[in-house]
């Protein structure tokens, strides 16, 4: 998708059908949120997935397909999926086959939300509270922002490499990695099961209790 030459989708195809799909940003950073809760089950992601991209209300407003669109409601995921992730522009030279495990998380849309509001605010002048950009639009803008903004700033010390880097500069980058790095995504039943091994481990108490 070049956003120069080509016109940003606000509908999407399910089989064979144009359906209007909610294209506000909001929608996506929900729909990130979403998939980033490891507490609730796929098919609830799922489902909660096609609420947020395709509400009730504007798929009724068109006529005699509103049982069609239940009908195929893997194809409405599908189409959702594509949208969500159709802003990405082509690998470049060098990122072909890179390993998603092996990519730093630069942005958590819960953690960063007042640093991307402000960056916004500083850099484009763009109120987020009122302004309702295209989910490419502000994915785009958001990797975009410079190092002079709180959030561009962040981003990159969380995903720099230090490699090759003098020893006193590669050692300042690593402190703020430490301080600005994200939580690692754990469901409750997981933070539980630390927070009582770290019990067990200061008070003393049988491991084969963890379960």
């Amino acid at each position: 998708m070049n956003l120069l030459t080509e016109p940003l989708p606000h509908l999407v195809d399910i089989a064979g059908h144009k359906f209007p799909i909610v294209w506000d940003f909001r929608a996506g950073i929900k729909l990130e949120t979403l998939m980033d809760n490891p507490d609730l089950p796929d098919d609830e992601k799922a489902t909660q997935m096609l609420e947020l991209y395709y509400p009730c209300k504007t798929i009724q407003h068109i006529p005699n397909e509103w049982q069609w669109f239940l009908t195929h409601l893997p194809e409405a995921q599908d189409a959702a999926l594509k949208f969500y992730t159709g802003w990405q522009a082509p690998e470049l030279p060098g990122q072909e086959g890179t390993d998603d495990s092996d990519k730093k998380r630069a942005c958590s849309f819960y953690y960063d939300s007042a640093n991307i509001f402000a960056s916004f605010w500083q850099q484009y002048h763009i109120d987020l509270t009122v302004s309702n950009l295209h989910w490419w639009v502000f994915i785009n803008l958001l990797t975009a922002l410079n190092e002079n903004t709180p959030q561009g700033k962040i981003m990159t010390y969380r995903t720099v490499d230090t490699a090759g880097m003098p020893k006193e500069q590669k050692q300042q980058y690593e402190k703020l990695k430490r301080r600005y790095e994200l939580p690692e995504i754990v469901s409750k039943a997981e933070q539980e099961r630390d927070e009582r091994l770290a019990d067990i481990l200061a008070h003393g108490g049988n491991l084969n209790d963890l379960g």
